[in-house]
């Protein structure tokens, strides 16, 4: 991260927010990640950490005229985020950091999957075929029944 800002003019309050931005929407996309199921309550609880996250940097660094004398935050967010480094950044840092999740996910699913997958490639296997009768125009007392199988494209029965 410290990369991009690398040559700019962005103060230390600006990197401070884009790294504490970016922890909180790691945090917030692994949770996401995590969750199997997905309902209003969910959505409306990701949707109000991100707002309140968010509205109370603006709020707080658009009052705080005369705080911190050293290192003033007044306006230091509004800047930030009119900044297009800053959300290329936020981009790139919460994909690498969901990388390794993803990549664990992905291997514990292929080499060890869970019950619920071994269940369902079961029960999958042990349907029963599917039959399809066939009439005849010609031949009216003639029907011909074909069996599909899943794993076999159709066989005589």
């Amino acid at each position: 991260m410290f990369q991009a800002y690398i040559g700019s003019d962005a103060g230390l309050q600006e990197f401070g927010f884009t790294c504490n931005t970016a922890c909180v929407f790691t945090a917030l996309c692994h949770i996401c990640m995590e969750s199997h199921s997905w309902g209003v309550f969910h959505w409306l609880g990701l949707a109000v950490s991100c707002v309140t996250y968010l509205l109370f940097n603006l709020v707080f660094d658009s009052l705080c005229v005369t705080c911190l004398h050293p290192a003033n935050p007044y306006w230091v967010t509004q800047h930030t985020l009119a900044n297009p480094v800053f959300w290329f950044t936020l981009l790139v840092v919460i994909v690498i950091a969901l990388s390794p999740r993803l990549a664990v996910h992905g291997l514990m699913g292929t080499l060890q999957p869970s019950g619920v997958v071994e269940a369902m490639q079961t029960r999958k296997m042990k349907r029963p075929p599917c039959y399809h009768a066939k009439w005849s125009s010609l031949e009216s007392d003639k029907v011909s029944i074909k069996q599909y199988n899943i794993y076999q494209n159709e066989t005589e029965a």
